[in-house]
């Protein structure tokens, strides 16, 4: 990737992420799992942020319009089914 890339300040945390695989032990205080979990919380919350902002960039639409979209294709190819059933039923009866 080239240098200067709006991408470029997320590769760091990023490689945090990766790198900061916390496995929750016995030996961590209640405080520290608590922090623990709230970093990831955070990291996941950003990862999203990140995704969404790739998908506006690729397709010019967010995550939930996509979600939108693929809800009403779905229930566009439901009512198709429905009429064709519906049309095949008709026409057996009419044989």
């Amino acid at each position: 990737m080239k240098n200067g890339s709006i991408y470029e300040p997320f590769y760091a945390k990023i490689s945090r992420i990766k790198e900061g695989k916390i496995s929750m032990s016995k030996t961590l205080k209640l405080s520290e799992q608590i922090e623990n979990i709230q970093q990831e919380i955070d990291d996941l919350k950003f990862l999203k942020s990140l995704f969404d902002t790739a998908c506006k960039k690729e397709f010019g639409h967010s995550i939930s319009q996509i979600h939108k979209m693929i809800d009403a294709q779905e229930k566009y190819e439901a009512r198709k089914a429905a009429q064709q059933g519906q049309r095949n039923q008709l026409e057996r009866s009419e044989n």
